[in-house]
């Protein structure tokens, strides 16, 4: 096949979709920025393995996907504590995350793609109806390269979505309310000493909109100092830290991994990823859970669809029209679902560090609240019973209940996604669903 595939950066869906095309016979290049030996954020993340048996790739070998603990959550005056059950089922695994994108890189030159690394790409190649290829930088060299197809796997702040004119009707940037900016380090253990459980999410933590959470590992602890927004000062990460180590007495000082600050997209995913001769996925498209803020397994099952929609298309056009169908199967397959939990976000962020101490002693938020919306299972009545008694606190918790109790009209507005493209309906649609 002589069609030439553009991949914009590393990323998991990115490299997904490059594996399997290439497989097909497709010509792909991948280029990332960053080196061979330091690809992806410098942690473990925790995901449903499955995604690799739903991409058709072979999954990563089990010593390096690890059983993650049950979750732990406290209020912010550390008052109550609300412990899920360990339900795990052996398919939602901690894998190292610079592990992972390697052994995704390792898998898609095996079946024959090409990768660039430490180099950027600062530009497009665009007339006005189609991006055409994109601009290179190698060291203080710049070139460019033609493309049949450009798959944007460049992230939250991809150059190259950025760049878009706004013709293309992709969102360049995302707002700054739906980051989730987050300094995450592994210290050292300096004792055996155990805390009352392994892992605990602690709410608008130091009274601030966001959460940290701490893990204790064998040979260290895992610490998250994570906001809403943008800011995410020296002070507030140092301030933060000291509050967990107070808490956890075996943590000790040296910092073993990690220590970078990163940001992370927390929102629904955009209306529109596709266009003439491209399309967005990953973090770029912002594909990750919004109340978790895990994209993976989103990114490599949207990686399959996409190539599945490249290799369909047989005259090679990659039109909106033809590329259409990839968002159209990740939305009804992935996508829509999460919305509602990205309303949960939002209702969450306009809420105070003393509403979620009240919901929490008051017995407003439950392990089965918490289940309930991990699961998306929403009940009118329930709801409703649980704002009579929040009465005190009315109308900042209203806004939630009443959201939650239009689950199905939302659910109607995301089932009307066009499954064919047309440029009024589909319009129309991403009207609507900016709406919800």
């Amino acid at each position: 096949m002589n069609k030439k595939i553009i991949v914009a950066g590393a990323g998991h869906g990115g490299v997904t979709a490059a594996a399997i095309l290439a497989k097909k016979g497709f010509d792909v290049t991948v280029y990332e920025k960053k080196d061979r030996e330091n690809p992806g954020f410098d942690w473990h993340d925790t995901f449903r393995i499955n995604c690799f048996d739903d991409a058709g790739i072979p999954r990563p070998p089990e010593n390096n996907c690890k059983k993650s603990f049950p979750l732990s959550f406290t209020n912010p005056s550390k008052t109550v504590r609300i412990s899920l059950p360990d339900t795990n089922d052996g398919t939602n695994c901690s894998v190292d995350r610079k592990y992972l994108i390697s052994y995704l890189i390792n898998y898609a030159e095996n079946n024959g793609v090409k990768f660039v690394f430490n180099t950027e790409v600062t530009g497009i190649i665009a007339d006005d109806n189609r991006i055409m290829g994109i601009v290179i930088t190698e060291g203080q060299q710049k070139s460019t390269v033609q493309s049949d197809l450009l798959i944007d796997s460049a992230g939250i702040d991809s150059p190259v979505r950025k760049l878009l004119p706004k013709k293309f009707m992709i969102e360049n940037e995302l707002p700054h309310s739906s980051i989730f900016t987050t300094y995450r380090a592994y210290f050292e253990r300096i004792s055996d000493r155990n805390p009352p459980v392994p892992y605990t999410v602690h709410l608008f933590h130091m009274k601030k909109p966001g959460i940290s959470w701490v893990i204790a590992h064998e040979n260290h602890f895992d610490v998250l100092i994570g906001c809403f927004g943008t800011q995410l000062s020296d002070d507030d990460i140092r301030k933060a830290t000291d509050d967990i180590k107070s808490d956890n007495p075996a943590i000790g000082n040296k910092i073993i991994r990690g220590g970078s600050v990163e940001r992370i997209p927390l929102q629904r995913t955009l209306p529109l990823i596709v266009a003439n001769g491209y399309a967005i996925i990953g973090d770029c498209a912002s594909m990750t859970i919004p109340i978790m803020g895990s994209g993976i397994a989103n990114s490599i099952r949207a990686g399959r669809i996409l190539a599945d929609t490249v290799a369909a298309d047989t005259n090679g056009d990659f039109t909106t029209e033809t590329l259409w169908q990839y968002q159209y199967n990740y939305f009804t397959k992935t996508g829509n679902n999460l919305v509602i939990a990205d309303k949960i976000r939002e209702a969450a962020t306009r809420l105070t560090a003393d509403d979620i101490d009240y919901m929490f002693e008051k017995e407003l938020l439950s392990q089965q609240d918490i289940e309930l919306g991990k699961n998306g299972d929403f009940n009118m009545l329930y709801i409703l019973q649980k704002v009579i008694k929040a009465f005190p606190k009315l109308p900042k918790i209203t806004t939630a209940a009443i959201m939650l109790s239009k689950y199905n009209s939302v659910k109607t507005t995301l089932e009307q996604i066009p499954p064919k493209y047309n440029k009024e309906q589909v319009a129309q649609w991403i009207r609507k669903y900016k709406e919800i």
